[in-house]
C-alpha cells in the first residue's frame, strides 16, 4: 500500500497552522468589514446614532484581523488532533479520509469553544448558538479546503521526488 502525503504529520503541522491563522485573519477581517458596512448603513438611515454596532469606520475591520487569527487556533488544533487520532487508528489513510478527519476535528473544536461560551454568565444563548453554528460551519469548510489543498501539494511534491530518483 502506498504511503500517503499526510503520513509525515510533522511536515503537515506548521503549514496547517500558518494557513489556518491566515484564513482566520482574512475571515475575521471580512466579518469586521461586514460590521463596518452595517454601521455605515445604520448611520445613514438614522443620523442621530453616529455609529452602529460595529463601531467607527475601519476599526471593526482592523480588530477582526487579530481576533480571527486567534480564533483560528482552536479549529487548527482540532484538525491536528483529528489527524493524529486518525493516523493512530488507520495506518495508511487516504487523502480524502485525512481531509474529512481534519474538517470534523476543526468543527468539533469550534463546537467545544461555543459550549464554553454558553457557560459564560450573562451570555445570550440564542446569539451564541447562532454565532457558534456559523463558526463551526466556517471552520469545517476552511479546514476541509486547507487540508485538501495542503495534502494534494505534499502528495504531488512526494511524487515529483520519487520520480526524480
Amino acid at each position: 500500500m502506498p504511503k500517503t502525503a499526510g503520513q509525515k504529520l510533522g511536515s503537515l503541522l506548521v503549514p496547517l497552522f500558518l494557513l489556518a491563522i491566515l484564513a482566520g485573519a482574512v475571515t475575521g477581517a471580512g466579518a469586521g468589514a461586514v460590521l463596518s458596512v452595517i454601521s455605515a448603513v445604520q448611520s445613514a438611515v438614522r443620523p442621530e446614532l453616529r455609529m452602529g454596532p460595529g463601531g467607527f469606520g475601519i476599526f471593526p475591520f482592523l480588530a477582526g484581523l487579530p481576533v480571527g487569527a486567534m480564533m483560528s487556533l482552536a479549529p487548527a488544533a482540532g484538525s491536528a488532533v483529528a489527524l493524529f487520532v486518525q493516523a493512530w487508528n488507520a495506518p495508511f489513510p487516504s487523502v480524502k479520509e485525512q481531509t474529512r478527519a481534519a474538517a470534523w476535528g476543526a468543527c468539533s473544536a469550534s463546537v467545544l469553544l461555543t459550549a464554553g461560551a454558553l457557560l459564560w454568565r450573562g451570555a445570550d444563548p440564542v446569539a451564541i448558538l447562532a454565532a457558534g453554528t456559523a463558526y463551526a460551519l466556517v471552520s469545517f469548510l476552511l479546514a476541509f479546503a486547507i487540508t485538501a489543498r495542503l495534502l494534494r501539494h505534499l502528495e504531488s511534491r512526494e511524487a515529483a521526488d520519487t520520480g526524480a530518483n
